[in-house]
């Protein structure tokens, strides 16, 4: 059986659902935007809120940060991740424990490689991150990540950037991270994707601290490679002159 959901996690967590109670033993997911038609019987599965729930409680009982790593794993996006999750999940209920000490078995390698590609591309963006500022209360960033890891950066930035407005842009997947002080959402509106006016003093603060901090007899381009890898220094303010 292919089963069809809303390219969402929670869209996913309600197939899981569908999958066990149809106890479909070779189940093929398809997100709505990569879908194969008409290759075998279809089923298309509407997201509900009570299944989403039945199963993040399953997963919990098993293992607390279970549900979180399968979320991880799913955001790689990478080919047929759905079935690995699906398969690591089989696992875990089968033996009643979280399976990730067994990398011996594909399955498990592929889930736990891909949560820790996606954990990684959090870790450098909640670093590497710059904001600008578009207007007296609205910064605004964009980023470039590998993977879709956009909703994952919101709470640090909550915290950080209290007391103001913020966007932050995946240039790559054209869509927003929109933060308003009380709460935040992801925007596919294309006007927020338009260039940023230039107000120029946050930029220059961040150009003006980057270059006193530095000794020029102690640059070390090697050391900063490794440390800020290239590739994410196209949208970091103090790389901005490179």
């Amino acid at each position: 059986m292919q089963w069809l959901y809303d390219d969402t996690f929670e869209g996913f967590l309600s197939t899981v659902f569908e999958v066990y109670r149809n106890k479909d033993e070779a189940a093929i997911f398809s997100g709505s935007a990569d879908a194969q038609l008409g290759l075998q019987e279809e089923r298309r599965v509407i997201t509900n809120a009570g299944h989403v729930k039945r199963v993040q409680r399953k997963l919990e009982t098993i293992d607390s940060d279970l549900p979180r790593r399968l979320y991880y794993a799913w955001l790689s996006r990478e080919t047929d991740i759905e079935q690995a999750i699906m398969a690591y999940i089989r696992l875990c209920i089968e033996q009643d424990m979280d399976v990730c000490d067994q990398r011996y078995r594909d399955t498990v390698r592929t889930v736990l490689n891909a949560a820790r590609k996606v954990g990684t591309d959090v870790y450098h963006y909640q670093k590497f991150v710059r904001f600008v500022r578009a207007g007296r209360e609205v910064y605004v960033a964009d980023i470039e990540p590998d993977y879709d890891v956009l909703e994952l950066l919101s709470g640090l930035f909550e915290d950080r950037l209290d007391g103001f407005n913020f966007i932050i842009r995946d240039i790559k997947r054209r869509k927003c991270l929109v933060w308003d002080q009380r709460q935040h959402w992801i925007s596919y509106d294309p006007q927020l994707l338009q260039p940023v006016p230039n107000q120029g003093d946050y930029e220059v603060l961040w150009q003006t601290y980057f270059k006193h901090i530095a000794i020029p007899e102690r640059i070390n381009p090697k050391l900063q490679t490794l440390h800020v890898p290239k590739r994410y220094r196209k949208h970091m303010t103090e790389f901005s002159q490179e």
